[in-house]
């Protein structure tokens, strides 16, 4: 059912998180301290708390029937794996992006560096790309304001990455406003993974 397929992948972001936790366990103190430092620099979590509660009101969002398949907590741990993604992948990607522009060659393929790709695969794998997607197209199925929450600190961490995501997003919106049953069916399970 889909609303399986919306626990598991909730599964698989809170294993990815755990993953991230268990990793930065071995860091060093000192790399530690920085990682922490690194954190505050993306986005404080306090700012990301006063967003969720007090301009944007999470509860009454998540109390709509549209939403009934989220929760607070689900919520939440989105955000969590999301700024640990940001940090661990997203970040250490941009000095590499930026001093390695991509390579468009002559058959009209395009190369990034690998730190990018790996980046932006990673982004779609854990379920970014469709996080507004309806669960019949395989999304989160998530509102609006969450997925602008979750996608803070991408964009605070890698600036040039999300507006690829970003596009991506718009098209997929665009397709499910404005395409034909053929282009969404061939499309948007595309774009949205």
């Amino acid at each position: 059912s889909v609303t399986l397929a919306l626990k598991l992948r909730v599964m698989a972001v809170r294993r990815f998180a755990s993953r991230l936790v268990r990793r930065r366990a071995v860091l060093s103190t000192q790399a530690q301290e920085q990682a922490v430092s690194q954190e505050s620099k993306l986005v404080h979590p306090r700012e990301l708390q006063f967003l969720l509660k007090e301009f944007v009101d999470l509860d009454a969002v998540l109390s709509l029937p549209k939403f009934s398949h989220l929760d607070v907590e689900t919520a939440h741990e989105l955000i969590r794996a999301g700024h640990a993604l940001a940090e661990d992948v997203f970040a250490p990607a941009t000095p590499v992006g930026a001093r390695n522009k991509p390579v468009l060659h002559a058959t009209g393929d395009v190369t990034h560096p690998e730190a990018v790709v790996a980046a932006q695969r990673a982004y779609a794998a854990n379920g970014y790309l469709s996080m507004t997607l309806g669960e019949e197209w395989g999304g989160l199925g998530l509102p609006l304001c969450l997925s602008g929450l979750v996608g803070i600190p991408f964009s605070c961490a890698n600036t040039a990455l999300m507006s690829y995501h970003g596009l991506t997003a718009g098209v997929l919106k665009l397709l499910l406003a404005h395409g034909t049953e053929a282009q969404q069916q061939e499309w948007i399970p595309r774009l949205g993974s």
